[in-house]
């Protein structure tokens, strides 16, 4: 299953709670090495239910862009958060505390369900 279907999953089961936890978009753009067409999808955790979605986010609280390979790193815990911003793997703007106050999310995850490790994780 890939990692947008997962996160998809997550947000059927646990999207209003998340909305009500986070309160905020995020925008995330994903591309296979710095040459490519970037993709780029919208989790949004402010509205509804939730849900992630393609294209841009109109007024993203962050904004992240991590390379594809990097992605699936963070996802099978390959990849610490906080590893992968120091090592300049993430790129992150706009409202850096968004992240960090829902990093107790990280306590939903299984192994197949996942909401998204671009979460930092509090030091």
């Amino acid at each position: 299953m890939c990692i947008r279907d997962r996160i998809e999953n997550y947000l059927k089961e646990k999207g209003p709670e998340l909305v009500k936890q986070v309160g905020a978009a995020f925008q995330i753009t994903i591309q296979k090495n710095r040459r490519t067409q970037p993709q780029i999808w919208t989790l949004d955790l402010k509205n509804g239910q939730g849900g992630i979605n393609e294209g841009e986010c109109y007024n993203p609280d962050v904004k992240f862009t991590i390379l594809d390979d990097d992605l699936l790193a963070l996802s099978n815990g390959q990849l610490k958060p906080t590893t992968a911003l120091m090592l300049g793997k993430i790129k992150m703007r706009g409202d850096v505390n968004k992240p960090v106050s829902y990093t107790h999310l990280r306590a939903h995850e299984t192994g197949r369900n996942l909401v998204c490790r671009l979460l930092l994780e509090k030091k």
